[in-house]
C-alpha cells in the first residue's frame, strides 16, 4: 500500500478512536449509556524481495462493553425493588392510620367505654347520658374515617394500575418501533450494530422491567420478543400489545391488568401472572394490607353492633321503657346490599340475602344447619360458586372448601352467616363473591339521640316484703332477654282447653308479601293469642303469613284416620268479596288424591250450614260440620262443639274469667227455655234449629251495655279428610271480610321442611281478634306452611303492656330449705311444685315443673338470686323495675364489653377475642407487614445498588481511564500524521530526483 496509504490509514484509525473515545465521554452521565471501543486489525501486506510487508490498519466494528448477566440482574434487582418500594410506601401510610393516636380506632374505643364507666356510677346524670352518645359518635365516625381513608388508598391504587397499564403499553410500542429501527440500520449498514439504539432499548426495557417482571429473547436481527409475568407476551418483533388496567369480573371495585390481542379485545387477565414489579406491590398491598384492614375492621364493627344492641335492649331507659338499639341494625338492607358480588358474566339472575348474628341450629332440615355466630365471622371474603345443581363456598385466601350441597339446601348457615336466595335462580358456572363485611365500618351509626333512652338499668326489681322474718335477699343477677316466650302450661285458665292442635296444618300460599286479596288466613280457637305459640313450618325463615278471626285453624281434637281443618268464623256473617272462592285439595297421604275442588260460594251473608253443605258436597273424602266459638274480650276463648252436654258445656264457660253464664240443657234444635241460658243476668231462650241462630241470639244479647265488651260468639266449620291425607286449602278474593286490616308482625326460627325454613311462632296480639302477620321475606309462590303443635306461651316483658311485668312474681318460701314460685295474675298460681332452696346454687330461674308430663321449664327472660338464711313465710317479689333510674345494671355490663370475648371462635367454638383485641389484631398485622416490607426494602435497595455498581463497573464510562485513552489516541493520530509528512517529503524529493 505504500508510506502514505499507511499512513492515512493510520489516521484513520486514530480520529475513529478519538471519535469514540470522545462520544464516551460525552455522555459519561447518560442513564443506561453503555461504554463503546473501536475494535481494530493489521491489514495482511504484500510480497516483497520474499518478505510480506504490511499494509497498516483496519477497523473492525465499534463494540459496545455491553455484559448480558450484568444488565439482567440490574433489570431483575430494579424489579424487586420497585415491588418492595411501593408496598412499603402504602403499608407504612396505614399503619401509621390505625396506630397514630390522632387517627386510631383504640383512642375513640377507649374514650366511650371510659364515658360508659363514668355512666356506671353516675346513671340518673342527663350530662354524663349526653357525653356518653358524644363519645359513641366520636367512635363511629373514627370508624368512618379510617374506612374512607382505606378506601381512598384503594382508588389510588386503581388509578396506580391505569398508569401502570398505559406505561407498559407506551413502552412496550417504543421498543417495537426501536426493533424496527435497529433491524433497519443493521441491514442497511451491511451488519453493523447500531448501538446507541441497543442502549435506548436496554432502557425501555429497565423501565418495563419495574412494572412487572420480564423475559426478553433476542433475534439474529437484532430485535428483540418481550414478555411479562410467567410468559404473556408484550412484544413480538416489531408489533405489541396494549396492557389496559379494567374491574375485576368478580369485584368492580378492583381493577385487574389485562393484555388485548392486536384486534383490540381483551384475551387475557395477567394480574395474577404477573410476580414481581410495581404492579405486584400494588395488587399485594391492596389485598394483604387495605382489604384484610377493611374486614377486620368490619369484623370490630359486627362485635360492636351486635354485643352492644344486644346488651342495650336487655335495659332499661330513663323513660322505664325497655331499650332499643344503640347503634343500627346489623342486618339493614343498605349493608345487605354490599355483602355479595355477581359475576358479571353470570347467566343465572339469582338475588342473595347475607344475614349476619346469631343463628339457631337447625336439626329438623335435611341436610341441618349447625348453630353459627359472630363468633364465627372471619376477616375473609368467599366465593360462591355454582356448578349444576351444586354449589360450593370456598374461602378466597386459601382456597379452602367451606362447605357445599344442593342448591335445594339454600340457606347455607356458616360463619356466622346465613344466605339466602331471596330471589331469581341460580345457572351453570355462576359465581358470587360473598363479602360479609363490606361497608360495616362505613355503615355503623349511632341510633339514639336523646339521652334518656340510654337503657342503663335492668327492667326488673327484685324486693322483699318488710314482714319477712329472716336475712334473705333476692337480687336481680343477669338479664338474658326480653323477648324470651315462656312455655308453661299454668299461664291461662282458657288455654288449658286447647294445649295441642294436630295434625299437621298444611296450606299452600299464594303471594303474601302484602295482605292483599289472595292473602292466605290464620286463626286459634281455645287460646288466648297473647298466651298461644303457633309453630309453623314455612318457606322462608322470615316468611309472612296473615292471621285473622276469619280464617284457617286446626282444632283441638286429635285425629285418628281423618285430617281436620277447622275453617274459622265470619265477621258479621260474610263470605268472601266479589269473585272470592275456596279450594280444598287433600295430598301426601294413601290412596288416590282428589282433584282440586272449587267451593263456588257466593259472596254476602252465608250462615254456616249453608258452607258446611257447600264443602261436603265437594267429595265424599270430605265433610264438614259447625261449631260454636264463645269470645271473651279480655283475651279467653271456648269452642263447644255441637251435642256437648250441657254439664260439660257449663263447666268450661264457667272457667272463663268474667263470665256470669249458666247453660241448661242444650241439644242442637231444642228449645232454649227461659232461665236455661242466662249471660249477665240475660235471658237467651227460643228454638234454635242451627248453631248461626244460637250465636246471633248471644250477640244480641250483647249489645246491651253490661255485656257488650265481655262476649261475643262466631261459627266455626270443621273440615275433615276421611282417608287420612292433609287438606290443603288455598283461597282467591277476600274471605277476611271486613276488619281483617290490623297487622302485627313477629318472627319466625327454626329448621328447614323439603328446602323451608320452620319453627315456632308466638303470637301476641292484645286479643283473639286482632289479625296478626308474620314479617319478612316472602316464600315463593306454592311455598307450604305447616303447623306442628300448639304450646302455651308468655313473654314477660309484653310489647303491647310497656313499663310492667307479665306477670309479676311471688316467691314465698315454705321452709328455710323449700320455696314456691307464683305467678301474680288476679289470683296467685303456682308454678310447678315446690323449689329446693342451695346457698350453693342459688339461683331462681330457669326452674323445671316436674308436674307436667313431660316436665316444662319455666324461663322468664331474667336471672334471680337467693342469698342468706330466709325463713319460713318470707315474701319476695319481683316486678318490673318502675322509675329505677338509679339502677346502673346495664351500665356495668355495657362497660365490660370492652373486654368481654366475642369474637374469633377457637377450635371448641369459644370467643378469645373482644373488641379491642380485634382493634389490636389490624394494628399488629399492618404492623407486620409494614416492618417485613422494611426489610424487603432494604434489601432490595441494596441489590439493585450492587447490580448497578457491577454494570457501571463493566458498561460505564471511566472518566480517568477514557483521558488516558484520550492522550493515547491523540498520540496516534499526530504520528500518523507525522508519517503523512514523511510520506510528503520522500514523494517531493523523488519528484525533485526525476525533474
Amino acid at each position: 500500500m505504500g508510506i502514505l496509504g499507511i499512513s492515512v490509514a493510520g489516521l484513520n484509525a486514530a480520529r475513529t478512536q478519538l471519535d469514540t473515545t470522545s462520544h464516551n465521554i460525552a455522555n459519561a452521565s447518560t442513564p443506561g449509556y453503555t461504554r463503546q471501543r473501536v475494535l481494530q486489525s493489521s491489514v495482511l501486506g504484500d510480497t516483497a524481495s520474499g518478505q510480506y510487508v504490511g499494509a497498516g490498519v483496519q477497523i473492525d466494528a465499534i463494540q459496545r462493553m455491553a455484559d448480558r448477566f450484568a444488565v439482567e440482574q440490574l433489570r431483575d434487582s430494579t424489579t424487586a425493588f420497585a415491588e418492595s418500594d411501593i408496598f412499603h410506601s402504602i403499608s407504612s401510610r396505614v399503619d401509621n392510620l390505625a396506630s397514630n393516636d390522632a387517627t386510631s380506632l383504640s383512642t375513640s374505643l377507649s374514650g366511650y367505654f371510659e364515658t360508659l364507666n363514668e355512666g356506671v356510677n353516675e346513671p340518673t346524670s342527663i350530662a354524663l347520658r349526653q357525653s356518653i352518645l358524644g363519645e359513641a359518635n366520636n367512635l363511629t365516625t373514627r370508624f368512618h374515617t379510617i374506612e374512607r381513608e382505606l378506601s381512598q388508598l384503594r382508588v389510588e391504587i386503581n388509578r396506580d394500575l391505569d398508569d401502570a397499564a398505559l406505561n407498559l403499553t407506551q413502552l412496550g410500542k417504543r421498543v417495537a418501533i426501536i426493533n424496527d429501527q435497529i433491524s433497519r440500520a443493521v441491514g442497511s449498514a451491511g451488519g453493523a450494530i447500531p448501538n446507541d439504539l441497543l442502549d435506548d432499548r436496554d432502557r425501555a426495557l429497565k423501565e418495563i422491567a419495574e412494572f412487572a417482571n420480564i423475559s426478553v429473547f433476542e433475534h439474529t436481527d437484532g430485535s428483540v420478543d418481550v414478555s411479562i409475568g410467567s410468559g404473556q407476551s408484550l412484544v413480538a418483533g416489531t408489533n405489541s400489545l396494549t396492557i389496559v388496567a379494567e374491574p375485576n369480573a368478580e369485584d368492580a371495585s378492583k381493577s385487574n391488568l389485562f393484555v388485548k390481542d392486536l384486534n383490540k379485545n381483551v384475551r387475557f387477565d395477567i394480574t395474577n401472572e404477573i410476580q414481581s414489579g410495581r404492579v405486584k406491590g400494588l395488587i399485594d398491598v391492596r389485598d394483604n394490607v387495605i382489604d384484610q384492614s377493611l374486614r377486620q375492621l368490619g369484623l370490630v364493627a359486627v362485635g360492636l353492633i351486635q354485643t352492644t344492641n344486644e346488651q342495650h335492649k336487655l335495659g332499661m331507659d330513663f323513660n322505664s321503657a325497655l331499650g332499643g338499639d344503640f347503634f343500627n341494625d346489623l342486618n339493614k338492607s343498605a349493608l345487605i346490599a354490599q355483602r355479595y358480588l355477581p359475576n358479571s358474566a353470570n347467566t343465572g339472575n339469582a338475588a342473595l340475602t347475607v344475614e349476619l348474628g346469631e343463628f339457631a341450629a337447625d336439626t329438623i332440615a335435611l341436610p341441618n344447619k349447625p348453630a353459627t355466630g359472630i363468633k364465627d365471622l372471619e376477616a375473609e371474603e368467599y366465593n360462591l360458586i355454582i356448578t349444576g345443581t351444586s354449589y360450593e363456598l370456598i374461602r378466597q385466601s386459601d382456597q379452602a372448601s367451606m362447605t357445599s350441597g344442593a342448591i335445594a339446601d339454600f340457606p347455607i348457615q356458616i360463619n356466622g352467616m346465613r344466605i339466602s336466595l331471596s330471589s331469581g335462580g341460580f345457572a351453570d358456572q355462576d359465581s358470587y363473591v360473598i363479602r360479609p363485611l363490606q361497608g360495616l365500618a362505613r355503615g355503623i351509626d349511632v341510633q339514639i339521640t336523646d339521652p334518656k333512652k340510654l337503657a342503663l338499668a335492668w327492667p326488673v326489681a327484685a324486693s322483699e316484703n318488710e314482714a319477712n322474718l329472716g336475712s334473705g335477699k333476692l337480687t336481680v343477677s343477669d338479664m338474658v332477654s326480653t323477648n324470651q316466650p315462656i312455655n308453661f302450661s299454668d299461664l291461662s285458665t282458657a288455654a288449658n282447653t286447647v294445649t295441642s292442635f294436630q295434625p299437621d296444618l298444611v296450606s299452600q300460599l299464594t303471594d303474601l308479601k302484602t295482605p292483599l286479596a289472595g292473602d292466605l288466613l290464620f286463626s286459634v280457637a281455645g287460646g288466648t293469642p297473647d298466651d298461644v305459640a303457633i309453630p309453623i313450618a314455612i318457606a322462608d325463615s322470615s316468611a309472612r303469613a296473615l292471621f285473622d278471626g276469619i280464617a284457617l285453624n286446626v282444632t283441638g281434637v286429635t285425629p285418628t284416620a281423618s285430617t281436620t281443618l277447622d275453617l274459622g268464623a265470619y265477621s258479621d256473617g260474610v263470605w268472601g268479596g266479589t269473585g272470592s272462592d275456596v279450594t280444598f285439595e287433600s295430598f301426601g297421604g294413601t290412596g288416590v288424591n282428589l282433584p282440586s275442588t272449587a267451593l263456588g260460594i257466593a259472596a254476602g251473608t252465608r250462615n254456616a250450614d249453608e258452607v258446611v253443605t257447600a264443602i261436603t258436597a265437594l267429595s265424599g273424602n270430605i265433610s264438614a260440620r259447625a261449631e260454636v266459638v264463645i269470645k271473651s274480650t279480655v283475651g279467653e276463648n271456648l269452642a263447644i262443639s255441637l251435642g256437648a252436654s250441657a254439664t260439660a258445656a257449663g263447666l268450661a264457660l264457667n272457667s272463663v274469667a268474667q263470665d256470669e253464664m249458666n247453660l241448661g240443657d242444650f241439644i242442637e234444635g231444642s228449645t232454649i227455655n227461659a232461665g236455661d241460658l242466662v249471660i249477665n243476668g240475660q235471658s237467651i231462650s227460643g228454638t234454635f234449629v242451627t248453631t248461626t241462630a244460637l250465636r246471633d241470639a248471644i250477640r244480641t244479647a250483647g249489645s246491651n251495655n253490661t255485656i257488650t265488651n265481655k262476649f261475643s260468639a262466631d261459627a266455626h266449620i270443621i273440615v275433615t279428610e276421611n282417608q287420612g291425607k292433609t287438606i290443603q286449602i288455598s283461597t282467591t278474593g277476600n274471605n277476611g271480610g271486613t276488619g281483617a286490616a290490623n297487622f302485627e308482625d313477629f318472627s319466625l326460627s327454626g329448621a328447614a321442611h323439603e328446602g323451608y325454613q320452620k319453627g315456632q311462632v308466638t303470637v301476641t296480639a292484645a286479643n283473639v281478634t286482632d289479625s296478626l302477620l308474620i314479617s319478612g321475606n316472602n316464600p315463593e309462590n306454592g311455598g307450604f306452611i305447616t303447623g306442628l303443635s300448639l304450646n302455651v306461651a308468655k313473654n314477660a316483658f309484653h310489647p303491647d303492656r310497656p313499663g310492667q311485668l307479665d306477670p309479676p312474681i311471688q316467691i314465698e318460701f315454705l321452709s328455710q330449705t323449700r320455696y314456691q314460685v307464683y305467678l301474680k295474675s288476679g289470683t296467685l298460681k303456682p308454678i310447678g311444685g315446690p323449689q329446693p332452696y342451695d346457698p350453693l346454687n342459688p339461683d331462681v330461674f330457669p326452674l323445671v315443673d316436674t308436674t307436667t308430663a313431660p316436665p316444662t321449664d319455666y324461663d322468664p327472660g331474667y336471672r334471680m338470686r337467693i342469698s342468706g338464711t330466709p325463713e319460713k313465710g318470707d315474701i319476695f317479689n319481683i316486678e318490673y323495675n318502675t322509675n329505677g333510674f338509679g339502677d346502673n345494671s346495664n351500665a356495668i355490663k355495657l362497660a365490660k364489653i370492652e373486654q368481654q370475648a366475642v369474637l374469633t371462635a377457637d377450635t371448641s367454638g369459644n370467643p378469645t377475642s373482644s373488641i379491642s383485641q380485634g382493634y389490636e389484631s389490624l394494628v399488629a398485622s399492618v404492623a407486620s407487614e409494614t416492618e417485613t416490607s422494611i426489610i424487603d426494602l432494604n434489601a432490595s435497595e441494596t441489590l439493585k445498588r450492587q447490580a448497578q455498581q457491577k454494570r457501571d463497573s463493566i458498561m460505564g464510562v471511566n472518566l480517568d481511564e477514557e483521558a488516558a485513552n484520550l492522550i493515547q489516541f491523540q498520540q496516534a493520530y499526530q504520528a500518523s500524521a507525522r508519517v503523512i509528512t514523511v510520506a510528503q517529503t520522500l514523494f517531493s524529493s523523488l519528484l525533485q530526483a526525476v525533474g
